[in-house]
């Protein structure tokens, strides 16, 4: 397990089970970005909500591909942190696990993407249950 801390440094997709409360508020609060959604129990409807809290542009297409390329697209700077905190994801994951498993894919993506290019770019997903068993925990 690593701590948030090593996370929020390292970047990457983590599984996040525990209630962060004040310390991931001050980790990720140091962080230029840092979004906190609580997961919609639809694809639809949680592709919406990122969609909007992170600005992206209206043609986004609300599939898992454009979720990459949006997330690919953001302008961010060498040496920018963004933390994305996605709770909640518990019902999400017993209603529709491959797609959640797509999700989780795309963010992976993304973050494998910004690495190359010196970006800390971090998603805590919390409640994804057994889609999320292969992802490393934080806590």
């Amino acid at each position: 397990m690593k701590s948030l801390q090593e996370a929020l440094q390292n970047g990457g997709v983590y599984r996040f089970e525990g209630n962060g409360g004040a310390p991931l508020g001050r980790l990720a609060g140091a962080a230029p970005r840092h979004v906190r959604i609580q997961a919609p129990p639809t694809k639809r409807a949680l592709l919406d909500a990122l969609s909007g809290i992170l600005e992206f542009p209206p043609h986004f297409g609300g599939n898992w591909d454009a979720l990459y390329d949006c997330l690919t697209d953001l302008a961010l700077a060498e040496g920018s942190t963004l933390v994305i905190e996605v709770g909640g994801l518990s019902r999400f994951a017993r209603q529709a696990p491959g797609e959640l498993a797509a999700g989780i894919e795309a963010f992976r993506d993304s973050a494998n993407f910004w690495r190359e290019r010196n970006v800390r770019f971090t998603v805590l997903l919390g409640g994804t249950g057994r889609v999320g068993r292969d992802l490393p925990e934080t806590g």
